[in-house]
């Protein structure tokens, strides 16, 4: 990601960047998604946008491992007690 702002700060155009990670063996989709990160390719200090991508996988594995503690806390307390 630097490297991609460090290219557009020399005054190269983001397809420009695009064919040299493209012939250089990176996955086009890979690709895709780091330009489509930033928010506006003319100015190269806006920076990537924030990514809302998985945000309800997030919550449910916080979810999931709350659960799991406490469900181990609880047998846990229930072994040690007796």
């Amino acid at each position: 990601m630097a490297s991609f702002k460090e290219s557009l700060h020399r005054g190269l155009s983001a397809s420009c960047v695009e064919q040299v990670l493209l012939r250089a063996g990176w996955p086009a989709e890979q690709v895709r998604r780091a330009l489509n990160r930033f928010s506006d390719l003319s100015n190269p200090d806006s920076g990537p946008q924030a990514s809302t991508v998985g945000v309800g996988a997030h919550a449910f594995m916080y979810v999931v491992m709350f659960a799991t503690l406490i469900l181990s806390g609880y047998n846990l307390g229930d072994c040690c007690s007796n």
